[in-house]
């Protein structure tokens, strides 16, 4: 896969994999493992509010809002963002069905 437009992977499957990973278990900070857990979505915040997530083989959303916990994480986004997760359970890498 390119990425130059064509409608190939913008980035290799190894690559892809890393990322991931990587947003999965440390892109929320110190919540990232309870994120993990619960809701299932490779994510990566920052301390503007917004949060990105990753879903696999899907897509992204983002959600943002300026006020952030103690860990740096946008309090309302991360509460959208389960609550969509809640409605949406397949959306979770965790998901078994």
């Amino acid at each position: 896969g390119g990425g130059g437009g064509g409608g190939g992977d913008a980035l290799s499957a190894r690559t892809r994999t890393a990322t991931l990973s990587a947003m999965l278990h440390s892109g929320m900070y110190e919540a990232s493992g309870t994120w993990a857990e619960e809701v299932g979505l490779p994510a990566k915040s920052g301390v503007s509010g917004a949060v990105w997530c990753a879903i696999p083989g899907v897509g992204g959303v983002c959600a943002q809002q300026p006020r952030i916990d103690g860990a740096g994480n946008s309090v309302a986004a991360m509460a959208m963002l389960r609550a969509l997760v809640a409605r949406l359970p397949e959306m979770s890498v965790f998901h078994g069905g």
